[in-house]
């Protein structure tokens, strides 16, 4: 009865792939709880980097803290500020393939605006922050269809932002057409910044032109 006790306890990472101490192990099994404990015991192990292949797109690899890992899979807040918490210099941290903070890993991964609020709470210039691509939070929150309170909290932070463009001249209205993001998210960019209507690509794509060209957006990477 006391071993089967005990098994009723593991968590079903445990149960599944055995128990780990490994923290980036029990954040890649999505063993939240365990992880987050973890980065209690052991705060230090937060604050270590990885190589990890494949990581974007299962093609580039990078050099990546557990933060960004976490981000990767959609965290519950928790998590994040467990991780922030114990290696407050992480959630600054550019992963090595890229050049992205945490922020921009979690708006290509969809998540919550509970923890994208988390995320600009620890780091408010993180919305500014831009990768190798030039792309800002907020072209990569649109392109992956982020609610909407993920895209007001992203321009609330950084107003600035809806006039950043990327290496190709994509501004986040031209992002928001190709992928055919909701209208009143489409309306905030524009009221934000009436002009971006006439903004072109280097390619010369306006934003009406740019209406379902979502496969043609190089955001692959």
């Amino acid at each position: 009865s006391e071993g089967v006790a005990r098994v009723s306890n593991m968590s079903l990472g445990e149960r599944l792939f055995g128990p780990s101490t490994d923290l980036l192990q029990l954040i890649m099994r999505e063993d939240w709880s365990l992880a987050a404990m973890q980065c209690i015991s052991h705060p230090h192990l937060a604050g270590r980097l990885t190589q990890k292949q494949g990581f974007f797109m299962g093609r580039h690899d990078a050099r990546v803290l557990p933060i960004h890992q976490a981000c990767a899979l959609r965290p519950p807040v928790d998590m994040v500020r467990a991780l922030v918490l114990s290696y407050p210099d992480g959630v600054r941290a550019k992963e090595s393939s890229f050049g992205r903070i945490p922020l921009h890993v979690a708006c290509r991964s969809g998540a919550s605006a509970e923890v994208v609020d988390a995320l600009l709470a620890y780091h408010p210039e993180g919305a500014q922050a831009d990768d190798s691509l030039k792309r800002i939070p907020l072209h990569y929150a649109l392109k992956n269809g982020s609610e909407r309170d993920v895209v007001e909290k992203l321009m609330e932070s950084y107003p600035e932002g809806v006039k950043r463009a990327d290496h190709r001249g994509w501004i986040p209205l031209h992002v928001a057409c190709s992928v055919g993001t909701d209208p009143d998210v489409v309306r905030l960019l524009i009221e934000e910044w009436p002009e971006s209507v006439g903004v072109k690509t280097h390619k010369g794509s306006c934003p009406v032109k740019c209406v379902g060209m979502a496969g043609n957006h190089p955001n692959s990477e």
